[in-house]
This record gives structure tokens, C-alpha cells and sequence, in this order.
């Protein structure tokens, strides 16, 4: 059998395979000075791959959708609230980050959602007539209603009026949280500088303005003074802390240059 043996060192047997192969063999249009086709050969091996790149991106683009579509036509349910889910949420376990991160429901909640029956049942503040979502935000709303002749603080561990006022965990003052809300409603400028609580406000590192005065106590009793605003507050705790130091200065004997006639 007659071997045809290219350039490069590729041996075919078969003619036609051969001739085919000089077509697109570098090193033989190389050494028959045809340079010029190599640039379209390359040109054209290029084009072919991005081509083929472009037609496996739709392919799979494809495949992805088909499955997806297979999928929501399973109709998977979430195994929390077990809703029907149109739309595939990560592994297609949950329906949405919220069922992935909560507790499970029950079979009885898992039905009313199915079902669109939710337990909130919207209803009317009887002062102001707003209609709030459920009734547990109406009996909050009514609490702050501005039409509410009776409003009260929430009574609670937080929301006491007469519990002690705590400044932190170990510091608690000789007045309640009640007596230091009517204060502040009287007293709304620093008792010391007599800036108002507009010109001392400034936002805090995301954004929000905060409106308040500082409360004032005295470190060694824990009783309450009065209200400052933040600089006045910083710079009498730095006085009281060096109180001595400063008056030991201020009376001292101070040097004097004879020279100088004044």
C-alpha cells in the first residue's frame, strides 16, 4: 500500500485525505510560499471557534431553561409554608430566604397558605379609622394614636414609666424614666452652653440625625442634675476628673520676667 507522508510527518495511506490535509497544513503552505493563506486559514479557524463557542452558550442556555421549565412543571412545594413554587430559590428546597432561615409550619398553616387564607385580619382604629393589616397592629396603633384621649406608655420590662433610669448595665440614677420624659419636655436646651437640641444634633455614621440631650448625673452619688448637650457633657467630665490639677494651677504663683516692665 503507497504511503503519502506531508511535510509536518503525518503519514495518510488514502490520497483524498491526504490533499485535503496540505490544504490546511502550515508547514506545507509555509514551504510552498503561499503565506497568504495562512492569515485566511487562521482567520478562519477563529471564526469557526467563536462561532462554535457562541452556538454551546445557546445550546446550554437552552438546556438550562428546558430543565427549569420541567421543573416548575413538577410543581415542587416549600418545605416550610408549603406554597407551590413558580420559581426556582437556590437548591428548590425553600421558596424565598425568609422559610430558609424560619421554622418550619404547621400542616394547618402550610394549608391556609396553599389556600391564600391568612391569619391577619385587617381592622379599623375606632379613634382615627385608619385600616391597619391585623389586629395586633391596631392595638398598638391605638396606644399612639393622636385622636387616643387615653394613650398610656406599654407597660413592660422596657416601656415602664416608673422603673429606674438606667444609664448603662452597672449605673442606675435616683429618678424613674417617667420623671426624665417630663423633664426633657420642659428643659430643651443644655443647661450650661444653652444650645438647643436642633443646633447640637448631628447625623451619625449612617446618615440618621439624632435629637437628644445628654442626661447629666453626678459619678460618685448617681443622682441626676440636669441635661447637656455632648461637648458640655465630654468637657465636664474631663473638669470633675481634673478638678484639682486646674484649681492648683489657676491659684499658683505664676513666673514673671523682670525685664519686661508690664
Amino acid at each position: 500500500m503507497k504511503e503519502y507522508i506531508c511535510e509536518c510527518g503525518k503519514i495518510f495511506d488514502n490520497p483524498q485525505r491526504f490533499n485535503g490535509h496540505k490544504k490546511n497544513c502550515l508547514i506545507h503552505l509555509k514551504s510552498c510560499g503561499k503565506e497568504d493563506k495562512i492569515d485566511e486559514y487562521v482567520l478562519s479557524q477563529k471564526i469557526g471557534a467563536a462561532k462554535n463557542g457562541e452556538l454551546r452558550r445557546k445550546q446550554n442556555a437552552e438546556i438550562k431553561q428546558n430543565l427549569l421549565n420541567q421543573w416548575i412543571s413538577e410543581q415542587h412545594t416549600c418545605e416550610r409554608c408549603g406554597k407551590v413554587m413558580t420559581e426556582k430559590f437556590g437548591s428548590g428546597r425553600f421558596c424565598s430566604r425568609h422559610c430558609a432561615n424560619s421554622k418550619p409550619h404547621s400542616e394547618e398553616a402550610k394549608n391556609n397558605i396553599r389556600n391564600g387564607i391568612l391569619n391577619k385580619t385587617p381592622s379599623n382604629c375606632p379613634f382615627c379609622g385608619e385600616m391597619l393589616k391585623s389586629k395586633s397592629l391596631c392595638a398598638i396603633h391605638m396606644r399612639f394614636c393622636s385622636l387616643n384621649p387615653n394613650k398610656e406608655r406599654p407597660k413592660g420590662k422596657k416601656g415602664d414609666p416608673n422603673r429606674p433610669y438606667k444609664i448603662d448595665r452597672d449605673t442606675t440614677l435616683n429618678v424613674s424614666f417617667g420623671f426624665i420624659d417630663n423633664y426633657l419636655k420642659t428643659q430643651l436646651t443644655c443647661e450650661i452652653c444653652g444650645k438647643t437640641v436642633e443646633q447640637v444634633s448631628k447625623p451619625d455614621r449612617f446618615g440618621r440625625v439624632v435629637k437628644r440631650l445628654c442626661i447629666d448625673h453626678d459619678h460618685k452619688t448617681n443622682s441626676f442634675r440636669g441635661v447637656l448637650c455632648v461637648l458640655c457633657n465630654r468637657q465636664l467630665g474631663w473638669y470633675e476628673n481634673n478638678m484639682d490639677a486646674i484649681n492648683k494651677y489657676i491659684n499658683k504663683e505664676h513666673p514673671k520676667d523682670p525685664n519686661c516692665l508690664n
